[in-house]
């Protein structure tokens, strides 16, 4: 029997509610998927950024960069000093520069906190305080006085002293009526404080490390200059220096068959400036000549000649004029000979601490930006 249009059977109905179910099942699967597949990049995007902000935001000013012996600095105290070295220091050389100069302050830095001690005493919490408190126009804090010595066998004039006591302890209190309370003082004093510590940008405890290098570095060349004295000897030299080892031998070849030193120098030395004096180096402090010109020189009497040193760039020869065991230094001869002693001593000490820097590309480019934000902003000022 034919079905009428539009009529539908058990069968047919349940087919379509099966085909029905099934896309939305497909749908919900794929709503499913697509939530996954958005939280899974959602979740990589959350990663990538948390990575970047480590990477140059939250690792980088903790990044170990140096050691120096028992000594550790990171990033960001690097960065600090470099404001600091760049708006009060002397940095060699550009904003390029800049890094690598800071490291080599605070290498130098701790070599003097951890080593200078052996040889000028410590820096203690009292010497930085004083130094600040001087740098900041404070008076040094003031010793008790110790009390007046009464002689025992003079009684007539401790019973004057003690009739007018009530006179000098008047004085007493007005004097320091005239002084101002401790108490406010100090608290002046930690303003001031305050203010120089935004002023340099420095936390105080690494301000506090700056000031004591320096009174060590002072106690240093202060310990030299006694060492060195007043007198020293020393010799009147001349010297040719020239370019090649033929030219040295030939020209004292020439000087010890009669040749005149000072014309030869003129002549053939390749310093200029020395040259138009003759060769003439004046007095020296014989321990400030390099250690082969003392070898080439030391036995020699006035007016010999020496043997042609070779410094590695040059060969020289040397005409000893006069010699003192003893002739007064001058002023500009004793700096020379402690700038010399304390490159010296602070050469030495580098050798037996260990140095290690640890600063990638990366770390160095945070520290400039760091630098370059600070300057532009003005710093502490």
């Amino acid at each position: 029997m034919p079905r009428p249009r539009g009529q539908v059977t058990p069968s047919s109905g349940s087919t379509r509610i099966s085909a029905r179910r099934q896309r939305d099942e497909r749908a919900a699967r794929r709503e499913r998927v697509t939530i996954v597949a958005v939280t899974v990049v959602l979740t990589v995007a959350a990663v990538v950024v948390l990575a970047g902000l480590y990477v140059t935001q939250y690792r980088p000013p903790r990044a170990h960069v140096l050691s120096v012996g028992e000594t550790d600095y990171q990033a960001d105290e690097v960065a600090r000093r470099a404001s600091y070295e760049a708006r009060f220091g002397d940095l060699p050389g550009g904003i390029g520069e800049a890094v690598p100069g800071t490291l080599s302050v605070l290498e130098e830095q701790t070599i003097l906190l951890e080593r200078a001690p052996a040889f000028v005493g410590a820096a203690t919490d009292e010497d930085v305080t004083q130094w600040l408190r001087e740098h900041l126009g404070f008076a040094p804090p003031e010793a008790p006085a110790p009390p007046p010595a009464a002689d025992a066998g003079d009684t007539g004039d401790a019973a004057d002293a003690g009739g007018d006591g009530g006179a000098a302890d008047d004085g007493a209190t007005g004097e320091g009526s005239l002084k101002e309370d401790p108490e406010e003082e100090a608290a002046r004093f930690a303003v001031a404080l305050a203010d120089w510590l935004r002023h340099v940008d420095l936390p105080k405890d690494e301000y506090d490390l700056v000031v004591a290098a320096g009174i060590l570095s002072d106690r240093l060349r202060d310990h030299f200059r006694t060492e060195i004295g007043e007198t020293a000897d020393q010799v009147r030299v001349s010297r040719i220096r020239l370019a090649d080892r033929g030219g040295a031998e030939d020209v004292r070849a020439l000087l010890l068959e009669g040749a005149d030193f000072a014309e030869l120098a003129e002549e053939r030395s390749a310093e200029a400036e020395y040259a138009a004096l003759g060769g003439d180096l004046g007095w020296l402090p014989f321990g400030s000549l390099s250690a082969i010109a003392q070898a080439a020189i030391a036995g020699l009497g006035p007016g010999s000649i020496s043997e042609v040193v070779d410094t590695g760039l040059f060969f020289d020869v040397y005409l000893v004029a006069e010699r003192e065991a003893a002739r007064p230094l001058d002023p500009a001869q004793i700096e020379a000979l402690i700038e010399s002693r304390w490159d010296e001593w602070l050469l030495a000490q580098r050798a037996m601490v260990s140095v290690e820097r640890d600063l990638s590309d990366g770390e160095e480019r945070w520290i400039l930006d760091q630098l370059v934000g600070s300057l532009s902003s003005g710093g502490g000022s």
